[in-house]
């Protein structure tokens, strides 16, 4: 069996919105926790959008995941809920 390695200082985090839309507001918090284990907290580029009670269209979620699934950079994705 695998297991991912454990992350380390200055790793970067991706959070991403597959499903309902979120607001900055309401993910603050848990970036403000990242930050304080010192790392590097990226959002996904259509995080923050709207399309009716989704986090964007169907392609730009899966873009968002897609690219998070993509960056060899990425130690862990976050999905916000």
């Amino acid at each position: 069996m695998l297991f991912p390695l454990f992350l380390q200082k200055k790793d970067k985090i991706l959070m991403v919105a597959p499903a309902n839309a979120v607001r900055l507001e309401e993910i603050l918090p848990a970036i403000t926790i990242f930050e304080s284990w010192e790392l590097e907290v990226e959002l996904g580029h259509h995080l923050l959008n709207v399309h009716h009670t989704f986090a964007g269209t169907d392609e730009q979620r899966l873009e968002d995941l897609q690219n998070a699934l993509d960056n060899t950079e990425i130690k862990a994705i976050i999905c916000a809920r």
